[in-house]
């Protein structure tokens, strides 16, 4: 994956279903205790892509899917629920980025955000909110930029 946080990243993938693209954090840490110990990545935004890629009752990309996977992603795509979780560890100023479905409906299972090889070409728009335990604590919003391409 190339590209910067400023700028965005792209996700190269090789269209094969049975290929999980693993996005984690390297090397990051935390130089104040944040508020939220599970911070939720959610969707904001998306282009060359709609809702609907994901949801048509017909052919929607997630109609393959395990009801339980196919409920939580299609609320996902909607930004109804997270993709994806910072985990925080105050004791150790650590994060990790978390894939919010594998963590809710997988028995917390520890991977980072999955990208699965086939994954609807498009640009995504993933957000979240960082606040730290200080009493004058600023609320500050990142956003993520993800092209897929092939």
């Amino acid at each position: 994956m190339t590209g910067d946080f400023d700028e965005g990243y792209t996700l190269v993938t090789d269209n094969e279903a049975s290929t999980s693209n693993v996005i984690t954090f390297n090397g990051t840490g935390i130089s104040e205790d944040l508020a939220n110990t599970e911070v939720e990545v959610t969707l904001t935004n998306m282009s060359g892509v709609t809702e609907d890629d994901f949801t048509n009752s017909t052919d929607g990309y997630y109609n393959d899917k395990p009801e339980n996977y196919k409920t939580y992603l299609t609320e996902a795509i909607k930004g109804n629920n997270p993709f994806a979780y910072i985990m925080a560890d105050n004791s150790t100023d650590t994060v990790r980025l978390q894939d919010a479905a594998q963590w809710k409906l997988n028995d917390n299972k520890e991977i980072g955000m999955v990208i699965p090889g086939d994954f609807p070409q498009g640009t995504y728009e993933l957000t979240f909110t960082l606040e730290d335990t200080s009493d004058n604590s600023n609320q500050e919003t990142y956003t993520f930029d993800l092209t897929v391409s092939r």
